[in-house]
């Protein structure tokens, strides 16, 4: 039985809408600073969200995490 709070669907809506490189960069920065305050727990917890609402891997987020954030440099 799934109760009303834990309807199985929000995740799975998540994972079916892609998010613009715009919003996850937002997002990302959003997440950053939680990121670095949180412990190791917190850390997995963040990354498994982050996971699920950017469609990118673990490794990339734990790098755009630890990072600085700010504009890129243009490519030659």
């Amino acid at each position: 039985m799934i109760h009303s709070n834990d309807n199985g669907t929000e995740e799975t809506m998540r994972a079916r809408t892609k998010m613009s490189r715009e919003v996850s960069r937002e997002y990302l920065e959003v997440m950053q600073g939680r990121y670095t305050a949180a412990g190791h727990r917190g850390r997995t917890a963040l990354l498994d969200e982050m996971e699920t609402m950017t469609g990118l891997g673990r490794k990339t987020l734990t790098r755009m995490s630890t990072t600085c954030p700010g504009p890129r440099a243009p490519t030659p």
